[in-house]
């Protein structure tokens, strides 16, 4: 078998830990309520099992109960079941199922073929899975998308290249769907870096058939690179409404999930027109927008901008002083997401 990476489990677990289920947790924001977590740990340090994997990915492995989900670019099975090397386009995108002790439940092959994103930056298993405790998605960077019981049985399948359309995004489409309320969004942010043909677009999925709800054109009139986003969408919630924020193409757009109806852009992220800053041909999201109630962070890239506002506001919030709580000219990282906790932003 070949061996391209491995889980490793660090610390003791327990039935009663936190689910962690979808990308960055719970809440979207990387915080977790567990106490006893290890905050040191080596190869011998602090862990509880090691186990190979048939492939890498650049996705988080989600957990519910006393089960972990992850993605993996797992070469081909030959039919005695080993994995063997394989050209990309044969290369099978697969979702495993781990037991907390460190045992393979399941497997299932969501679709086919890799692409490997500068080495070992990234490839086709890099969207997280997510999870509902009864059910798991996974989505791979190629459009394979797939909805299985967490015991393992496929319930449906489909390919979001087929159904709208195909994608020009130079490193795949990395974002990790986003589940709320029976339905998965998926935010296809890429384009063939002309303004004039805006191929952008954020869906709505039922989560249990497969059959689309809604689609929204996200027009911004973004160019060249800037057309492509690598950052996830990600839920904003308070008292009185819960919305979509999706991020990229120069804009961070919200949009209310029963109706795809758009809540609000903010725009200034990277500006046409600033006499001080021209503006980025290469100014592609990888950092997603971090939200709590009252306040959404949303960062930019290569030493750009990075916003806190505030989202009860609709319409468009660009260079509205009373949707602003603050703004950072520059020295943002590329990257790394923020992180809000306790009144700090990290």
């Amino acid at each position: 078998m070949t061996v391209a990476a491995g889980l490793m489990l660090a610390g003791a677990t327990s039935a009663s830990a936190e689910n962690w289920p979808s990308w960055r947790g719970p809440t979207q924001n990387g915080i977790s309520q567990e106490t006893e977590a290890p905050v040191r740990w080596d190869r011998e340090t602090n862990v509880a099992w090691r186990l190979p994997l048939p492939g890498s990915a650049g996705a988080t492995p989600v957990v519910w109960g006393d089960r972990i989900f992850l993605t993996s670019a797992a070469g081909e099975a030959t039919e005695g079941g080993e994995q063997k090397e394989a050209a990309p386009e044969n290369t099978e995108l697969v979702l495993l199922a781990v037991s907390t002790e460190g045992k393979i439940l399941w497997r299932q092959v969501v679709g086919h073929g890799d692409k490997t994103v500068r080495g070992d930056e990234g490839n086709a298993a890099s969207p997280s899975p997510v999870t509902d405790g009864k059910h798991v998605w996974a989505m791979m960077a190629n459009g394979a998308l797939g909805c299985y019981t967490v015991d393992g049985k496929e319930v449906w399948k489909l390919d979001l290249q087929e159904r709208y359309g195909k994608f020009r995004i130079a490193f795949g489409m990395t974002a990790t769907p986003v589940l709320a309320d029976g339905t998965l969004f998926v935010q296809l942010i890429h384009g063939d870096g002309s303004a004039e043909t805006q191929e952008a677009m954020v869906v709505a999925i039922d989560s249990l058939t497969g059959e689309g709800i809604w689609q929204k054109d996200r027009i911004t009139g973004a160019t060249n690179e800037n057309e492509h986003s690598y950052a996830s969408p990600v839920l904003y919630t308070d008292a009185d409404r819960k919305l979509l924020l999706t991020h990229g193409a120069d804009y961070t757009i919200a949009y209310e999930l029963a109706s795809g109806r758009e809540a609000f852009r903010l725009g200034g992220l990277n500006p046409h027109d600033d006499p001080n800053r021209p503006y980025h041909k290469t100014l592609r999201f990888v950092a997603s927008p971090a939200a709590v109630p009252g306040m959404v962070v949303v960062p930019t890239a290569k030493n750009g901008p990075v916003f806190a506002i505030r989202p009860q506001f609709e319409g468009d919030l660009t260079g509205r002083e009373e949707a602003l709580i603050w703004k950072r000219a520059d020295n943002t990282p590329d990257v790394p997401s923020p992180l809000i906790h306790d009144g700090l932003v990290y």
